[in-house]
């Protein structure tokens, strides 16, 4: 077998082993449960608040209209995973080990993605279940809505968790996580327009925005789950939903090929003498 393929297919049963491994765990379990309630908890006040939007001579539940952002807010934060976990097991000695084993690297990045994927889909589906309930209209968008969903999901995950590495192996420390990595994402993913149209910002955000996956993530998602009047929100008036599936491909290929040569480069940095510093000064910081 070819070693890059058993690599992958280790990595795949390592990212199976770890999200198992998260569902056994009372304290894990009991942290991903949490933070799905949070979008949910949005959802669920839209709701009830009852604020609908004016579409030409039609009006709209607000739910209904921020749900798809905020699905898709709840994959763009899944980023965070792989970053703290890569800035952490880089400090504790984890990467080092890894590029002692033939294509290690490899394996381990497929193996977080994979595992950070599974637990953000499980969030995901706290999230969307209970809307189904509750938001008028969801539950009546058509299968072929929900299979549109489901492979701008599946493309955007892969579009975005390897961002994740390459960022998480760029800090020094988990303590960058919230500065740069929470209060990063915030900001890219409300400038993307996944909760507000995208029209209403200036037209160089519009344009930085239409370079990054985030509000490609969102405006697919709007396609699939939306009925076509709310078109008129989107930019040009239009769906775009073949633009949206090229650039989360791009985006993807670029991120699941640079993640691991990133890796190997911060992986030749590290030295025993070097993890076991970084050891000792979180000791002292912990002290």
């Amino acid at each position: 077998m070819n070693p890059v393929i058993h690599a992958v297919r280790s990595g795949v049963r390592r990212g199976l082993l770890e999200f198992r491994y998260l569902l056994t765990d009372r304290s894990e379990l009991s942290s991903t449960v949490f933070y799905g309630l949070i979008p949910l908890g949005f959802l669920l006040w839209f709701s009830v608040s009852g604020e609908a939007l004016d579409i030409g001579s039609e009006t709209f539940p607000v739910a209904r209209f921020v749900a798809p952002g905020i699905y898709a807010m709840v994959i763009s934060f899944s980023v965070l995973g792989p970053m703290y976990v890569l800035a952490t097991e880089r400090e504790d000695g984890t990467l080092l080990r890894s590029r002692t084993v033939p294509h290690g690297l490899v394996s381990y990045v497929v193996g977080k993605i994979v595992a950070v994927l599974c637990e953000t889909l499980f969030g995901l589906a706290l999230v969307l279940g209970p809307a189904l309930l509750f938001i008028d209209g969801l539950a009546d968008v058509a299968v072929s809505g929900w299979l549109r969903f489901l492979l701008v999901l599946a493309l955007g995950s892969i579009a975005i968790l390897p961002l994740g590495v390459l960022v998480g192996a760029l800090l020094r420390t988990p303590k960058g996580i919230f500065s740069f990595g929470l209060v990063g994402i915030g900001v890219l993913t409300w400038f993307s327009g996944l909760i507000q149209p995208l029209q209403t910002f200036p037209t160089w955000v519009q344009q930085v925005a239409q370079v990054l996956p985030f509000h490609w993530l969102g405006h697919g998602m709007r396609h699939a789950l939306l009925p076509d009047t709310l078109r008129t929100v989107e930019l040009g008036g239009v769906w775009r939903p073949t633009t949206a599936l090229l650039v989360l491909g791009a985006w993807a290929i670029v991120g699941l090929v640079c993640a691991p040569w990133v890796l190997r480069r911060t992986a030749r940095r590290e030295s025993g003498s070097r993890v076991e510093a970084r050891r000792q000064a979180a000791l002292q910081r912990t002290a």
